[in-house]
């Protein structure tokens, strides 16, 4: 089961590293969406190229921090990832939570399409990946 969790974690990690690269180069699928705007529908920030490289390269790491939880990689890095792990869990933890406003299961915005997005699709991940990773340190 512990094996499932990790390969499944880290394959969601590698594709959403990847969609976030193909928005660094100027990709569209799925951007509108994605960004939360206010209830005027201006977008509250615009990543670019500098912020979708960032977030890819850390879910790259973080890809990378759960696949090592595999037994031949665990044991010269035993004491630290764990912990690495726990903080990964808990920045997904506070994604789901959100900001009361805009982002997270508290938002005020509801009718946005980042917000419907956001309730489909991203809280879920976002707690599915929380306590997946939570999981993967307990077991």
């Amino acid at each position: 089961m512990i094996t499932l969790l990790i390969y499944l974690n880290t394959l969601i990690f590698v594709l959403l590293a990847a969609l976030h690269f193909y928005w660094a180069v100027g990709g569209k699928w799925a951007l509108a969406s994605s960004i939360p705007v206010s209830a005027t529908a201006k977008p509250l920030f615009n990543p670019g190229l500098i912020g979708s490289l960032i977030v890819a390269i850390g879910l790259l790491c973080f890809a990378l921090v759960i696949y090592f939880h595999l037994a031949s990689f665990y044991e010269p890095i035993n004491p630290y990832l764990d912990h690495i792990t726990l903080i990964i869990a808990l920045i997904f933890f506070i994604r789901a939570i959100g900001d009361f406003k805009y982002v997270g299961l508290f938002k005020k915005v509801k009718a946005t399409p980042f917000a419907i997005s956001d309730n489909k699709i991203y809280i879920p991940l976002c707690f599915y990946l929380a306590m997946s990773c939570l999981l993967i340190v307990i077991l």
